[in-house]
């Protein structure tokens, strides 16, 4: 799978058993410049899972940044062209999740 510059994916997350996740999830996780994350230890279980070097990644916590500032900074990220996937801890984030601004905007 090719995925294009400029790209903002919302992944959902298998909830409770990891051989849930999907081959689009995998995919998308592989190609994606940078995982915005909700706690960085869910997502590194799931990437070492399904055997994705993220070393070559960048992982930003949604929880490290206002709103505004993670908002400016996301829309920074694709006017440089990167392809950016939001993971939550389980499931698709929505309301309660601290990516929801984001997927609003």
């Amino acid at each position: 799978m090719i995925i294009k510059s400029n790209y903002f994916f919302i992944l959902n997350t298998p909830i409770g058993n990891l051989e849930d996740i999907s081959l689009r999830f995998i995919n998308i996780l592989y190609s994606v410049d940078i995982i915005l994350i909700e706690s960085k230890i869910s997502i590194l279980k799931l990437i070492r899972h399904v055997g994705i070097d993220y070393n070559n990644k960048k992982i930003i916590s949604v929880r490290n940044f206002s709103k505004v500032l993670l908002s400016t900074r996301i829309q920074t990220y694709l006017k440089k062209g990167l392809s950016i996937a939001i993971c939550s801890d389980a499931g698709m984030p929505s309301i309660n999740d601290p990516g929801s601004h984001l997927i609003n905007q």
